[in-house]
């Protein structure tokens, strides 16, 4: 044991002879905790609410409307009306028609817009959910297709 302390000592002896030394035990660390600091600073959204506001005009009167909006709501989104909608992050505009385009096989275009100056972190963790909750549905309809 004591040959460890003294290879510990000679070798802090040999590094503090250095200039280098002393940047390297008490420069380096502060700069690494202020770049890291500034890498991982939070936005400025609240960090008690992180459900990120979207606001979903639903203009299907079928029933597939009703259950993408759940879908979403179980992703953990803050789904909004736009009626009553104050500053949402985006907005999801499903057509009319979706639920006989659907039932006929067609294909169908779900808008997402832009609708606040917002930044890029909310618009990022709104898509991911929202193609969560798109690929849960298709594979519901691909489930019931196929067992008909």
């Amino acid at each position: 044991m004591r040959s460890i302390w003294i290879i510990a000592c000679n070798d802090l002896r040999v590094f503090l002879k250095e200039k280098w030394g002393y940047v390297w035990l008490f420069l380096m660390p502060l700069l690494f905790v202020y770049f890291f600091g500034i890498a991982m600073r939070r936005s400025d959204r609240d960090p008690s609410d992180p459900r990120p506001a979207v606001v979903i005009d639903n203009r299907d009167s079928g029933f597939l409307g009703t259950i993408f909006i759940e879908l979403v709501e179980a992703e953990g989104l803050n789904v909004q009306d736009p009626s009553d909608s104050d500053t949402p992050d985006r907005k999801i505009l499903i057509p009319e028609d979706l639920t006989a385009r659907v039932v006929a096989a067609q294909q169908v275009d779900v808008q997402f817009l832009k609708q606040t100056d917002s930044s890029a972190e909310p618009a990022a963790m709104i898509e991911v959910r929202i193609t969560r909750a798109i690929v849960v549905l298709t594979s519901a309809i691909v489930t019931l297709v196929s067992d008909a």
